[in-house]
């Protein structure tokens, strides 16, 4: 019997170069999306997804959309009769959790007869905190692959469901969907971080924006690049890059002073729930398909609520 082929499809450039070392002959691609953020259609590389990602991610300059058509181009050259297996990558946060949902979703669709399998970094045996991929040692990376998760069609559903979900205009419906907590094992805290991407009641900041005003208060930073490391450290679920901590610091910019950072009386009264933030803070924001404003979390309940 013939050795199956495998292509490895990865959450980023910086892990990919790490693996081609490991695996010089392998069939490696990189998912390079950050689908975390802006609006998303629900068929993935369609023409209409990606009109509409390149026009979000034109925000961020002219660089940023050529680079996703060497990302769609990877795809569109590639041979899919070549390879009946197929390892996934990815980390144990919500930025990686979103793009393994529409990866996993999109092969499946090309790869419907190959066999599937999860790497996922997260806890290690014996230590402290969360890893991701590029932060294992080598014989670690070499676990974590042997100990690979063999996706089942339940598991394929699931994730696909939850694609239908986020690319949905009601994302009150991604806590019915029940994912194999040994093959997921993060699923539900990722759940968790971005239901809490929406804003609350009280405030009108969600949870992120509350944790900029919290830093601020209880640190003393110089600067927005020293308050940014800080919540890089301390993020959780997240998995955000600097970019996406620049962009909510700039957002709450009216509630502090620059140099050193420091509330202003407009922030402490929005951080002790005594004035709302939406008149100032609602904007278009999407999340796949849904509008950032149009739910509130109810911290007490963990449920997101019409608004």
């Amino acid at each position: 019997m013939l050795a199956a082929k495998t292509l490895h499809l990865t959450n980023g450039g910086s892990f990919t170069q790490r693996l081609s070392s490991l695996l010089p002959r392998a069939d490696i691609l990189t998912w390079n999306e950050i689908l975390c953020e802006g609006p998303a259609s629900k068929d993935v590389l369609s023409e209409g997804f990606i009109l509409e990602r390149i026009s979000y991610l034109g925000r961020f300059g002219d660089e940023a959309a050529s680079k996703y058509q060497v990302f769609v181009g990877q795809f569109s050259d590639l041979d899919w009769n070549d390879f009946d297996e197929v390892v996934f990558w990815f980390e144990y946060d919500l930025f990686c959790h979103i793009n393994m949902a529409a990866a996993i979703t999109y092969v499946s669709k090309e790869l419907p007869k190959a066999a599937f399998y999860l790497v996922c970094s997260g806890t290690i045996e014996g230590k402290e905190g969360l890893y991701g991929l590029s932060e294992l040692p080598d014989a670690q990376v070499w676990n974590e692959y042997d100990a690979k998760i063999r996706l089942t069609e339940e598991d394929l559903q699931n994730l696909s469901q939850f694609w239908d979900v986020y690319t949905s205009q009601d994302h009150s419906q991604l806590d019915k969907i029940t994912f194999n907590k040994d093959h997921f094992p993060y699923f539900a805290s990722c759940i968790q971080a971005h239901k809490e991407r929406f804003p609350q009641e009280n405030s009108g900041l969600n949870t992120l924006e509350l944790t900029v005003l919290k830093a601020i208060d209880t640190h003393s930073f110089e600067s927005s690049h020293k308050l940014v490391g800080h919540l890089l450290k301390n993020q959780g679920y997240y998995g955000f890059g600097d970019l996406q901590w620049f962009d909510i610091v700039e957002r709450v910019a009216p509630y502090y002073d620059p140099s050193p950072l420091s509330l202003n009386p407009e922030g402490k009264a929005v951080l002790q729930g005594e004035n709302s933030a939406f008149s100032i803070m609602e904007d278009p924001t999407l999340f796949g398909q849904c509008p950032k404003y149009n739910y509130l979390y109810n911290p007490s309940t963990q449920a997101l609520e019409k608004r």
